[in-house]
């Protein structure tokens, strides 16, 4: 089994080496190369009954901004929050979740080390090609879909996979912090290549679902040998799924901090080798400036700013002569993007920024 494994040495030798890693895809994102020489055996997106019938009736996996305008969804499912109201997902002063389709990458490595669990969730799995789009991001540990140092975006990320220790067997003692991937956008049912069910019971509730919806997608039962087999397998077909991929733009103008928790917007966290970072308190606030002026350029309101004010507490800044301060700043764009219907601004710089590996290593103590 150990032979089959994907290593970081072979992709830094096939990729790296070949500059191969310079390659994008006629998408935008990830080449069918890059994605081989991967770790990643599919991709998948968890959820329950109500939610999966939910996916099937209108054609695909939706972010909660759109499928929250179409029908009410109870909290925990796949489309939790309502937005009639046109606001974004707020929780008293705190934008909680960018709204997009929620994934994660299965690797060998969490294969081979899967241990049986009874859940009435069910895994979708999604096709690997889907990473050459361009309209995604990822982040090496639960973020809620922030944009911030632990980021990666589908142009420059081919260049930084051998380094992400968490992804490879390497014996390394790291976290394996949950990681995940955000779409942008609707996922098409076309790109589903399966279920997987946790019970028997679960897996004949599905099978029936899908025989009511008239599809053809097959339902596995995971076991600890079911997902040996996965491991030695990468579920690609570009022949079929290219025709179901898009072009579509990133939006990348997104807060990633909120209102009273600027501070955070910054993760003192190395998303390479998982560990924490010792900073000073003035050093983490000047990437907390770092990045919001990032965000603001990627939000293209740079010609809108007309005064801000930085200090330790607060982003005062006024827009049009109406006073808006800190993410809310970011938010008056996102409202105008989600809701008014502009464009979605080009992204001036993309995740990971200025965070290399390189960057971590003046804060990392071993």
């Amino acid at each position: 089994m150990g032979s089959n494994l994907k290593t970081p040495e072979e992709y830094y030798n096939n990729i790296i080496l070949t500059d191969k890693y310079k390659d994008i895809s006629k998408f935008g994102g990830l080449t069918e190369e890059q994605i081989k020489a991967s770790p990643f055996c599919y991709l998948y997106h968890s959820t329950k009954y109500e939610s999966l019938e939910n996916i099937f009736k209108y054609g695909g996996i939706d972010h909660r901004l759109s499928i929250g305008q179409k029908i009410k969804m109870e909290p925990g499912l796949s489309g939790t929050y309502q937005y009639r109201s046109k606001r974004l997902v707020y929780k008293k002063d705190k934008i909680t979740q960018y709204p997009g389709v929620y994934c994660r990458l299965m690797s060998q490595k969490e294969l081979l080390k899967y241990s049986p669990i009874n859940t009435e969730y069910c895994d979708i799995i999604i096709s690997l090609s889907i990473l050459k789009q361009k309209n995604y991001h990822i982040n090496a540990t639960d973020q809620n879909g922030a944009i911030n140092n632990l980021s990666f975006s589908p142009n420059n990320i081919s260049k930084y996979l051998h380094l992400l220790e968490w992804l490879y067997d390497t014996g390394k003692n790291v976290l394996n912090m949950p990681h995940e991937v955000i779409f942008h956008d609707k996922i098409n049912l076309e790109l589903i290549g399966g279920i997987i069910a946790y019970t028997q019971e679960h897996k004949i509730k599905y099978e029936t679902l899908i025989y009511e919806h008239n599809l053809n997608i097959p339902v596995y039962l995971m076991t600890k040998e079911y997902a040996n087999q996965l491991s030695k397998f990468q579920l690609i077909n570009s022949d079929i799924d290219d025709m179901y991929l898009n072009y579509i733009e990133p939006q990348y103008c997104y807060t990633g901090g909120t209102l009273k928790e600027y501070y955070i917007t910054f993760i003192p966290y190395n998303p390479y080798t998982e560990k924490s970072l010792y900073m000073y308190p003035k050093n983490r606030l000047e990437e907390n400036i770092y990045l919001y002026n990032i965000q603001l350029k990627n939000c293209d309101i740079d010609d809108e700013l007309i005064n801000c004010d930085i200090d330790e507490e607060l982003i005062n800044c006024y827009i049009d002569d109406e006073y808006i301060y800190d993410a809310k700043l970011l938010e008056y764009k996102m409202k105008k993007i989600y809701f008014d219907g502009i464009s979605r601004p080009k992204a001036i710089e993309y995740p990971p920024f200025k965070y290399t590996p390189e960057y971590y290593d003046k804060y990392t103590k071993l």
